[in-house]
């Protein structure tokens, strides 16, 4: 099927609409592949020129379109795509609410259009949903841990959007509950545990974040012997954020335990990106009196030295 649709975008007359977003969903799953990437931009540009159609999908189906656009956040056709998809959603919002898309829709607009984090359209239908998440604050829970860290991320990409920021506040009211709960946070893998903290950094004078990143970071600590788990972007992602909130004592165990992984990981520094290494430095300075965070911030100098002078030979 992508390759008739790459040949011909008036093929798509003749398929059902309720068919393309999972054809579109199912080429994402192949992003790789020339055909099918072409395939998906067809989809993305026959849904720009035929807005209408979007009105016929229910929202499972639209959420589907924006999952499958999204895998190719670089190609002009996916974005128009997706554009038209947001101001679908807003449509619907304006008109009669949110209140039929399920949680996984509203988690996949969210990534969705979190690719185009520039766009206006795309903004505003992320600021629509995060109005519906507010709405929903007492159903959270319905949510898994995954969705409430893409949620979490998607939202923080607009720190500017006062609604944004009361749909992350509920997000953490909703993992500090939890941890109260179940007295931790076993079912965040770490990359969750990551993108949260991330994301609730973007508010370090709301409470709701605040209370929900020192329970992470208690969470953190609880792991300190299975650190290694936590990817480099990960690991730094916890203390760029724990960094926003020094006063607390949670934050601070927290990072000195990631400080000790990094010391472990002393030979291995050269897998962190530039901007990795600099978020980490920034963070261990502000528990400058932490052993543990001046090995660390030692660790990381030497891997900058030894990159400074491969750079140098390089250019010399």
């Amino acid at each position: 099927m992508a390759a008739k649709l790459t040949e011909s975008a008036g093929a798509l007359n003749e398929v059902d609409p309720r068919a393309l977003p999972l054809f579109a969903l199912s080429f994402s799953r192949y992003p790789g592949q020339g055909e099918c990437w072409e395939g998906a931009g067809r989809i993305a540009e026959f849904c720009s020129d035929n807005p209408a159609l979007l009105q016929e999908l229910d929202s499972r189906n639209v959420s589907l379109l924006v999952n499958g656009f999204s895998k190719w956040p670089n190609l002009p056709g996916c974005g128009q795509g997706t554009f038209t998809v947001a101001s679908e959603v807003l449509r619907r919002a304006d008109m009669d609410g949110l209140f039929e898309f399920n949680p996984q829709d509203l988690t996949n607009l969210v990534n969705g259009f979190s690719k185009w984090p520039e766009q206006q359209k795309t903004r505003e239908a992320t600021v629509a949903i995060a109005g519906e998440i507010v709405a929903r604050a007492s159903k959270l829970n319905k949510l898994t841990s995954q969705d409430l860290a893409i949620l979490v991320n998607g939202f923080s990409k607009r720190p500017e959007q006062a609604e944004c920021r009361r749909a992350v506040a509920a997000v953490g009211t909703e993992v500090t509950h939890r941890v109260r709960r179940d007295q931790r946070l076993s079912d965040f893998d770490p990359q969750d545990l990551a993108n949260l903290v991330n994301g609730f950094s973007k508010w370090p004078e709301d409470d709701k974040a605040r209370e929900a990143t020192v329970a992470i970071a208690g969470d953190v600590v609880d792991r300190a012997g299975k650190l290694k788990r936590f990817t480099h972007q990960g690991l730094a992602n916890l203390v760029n954020g724990f960094s926003k909130w020094p006063e607390q004592q949670q934050t601070c165990e927290a990072t000195v335990a990631i400080a000790g992984e990094i010391v472990a990981r002393a030979g291995k520094l050269n897998r962190f990106t530039h901007q990795g290494l600099a978020n980490l430095v920034n963070g261990f300075s502000k528990w400058p009196e932490q052993q543990k965070a001046r090995e660390a911030a030692v660790a990381i100098a030497g891997e900058v030295v030894a990159r400074t002078g491969k750079a140098q030979q390089i250019h010399g």
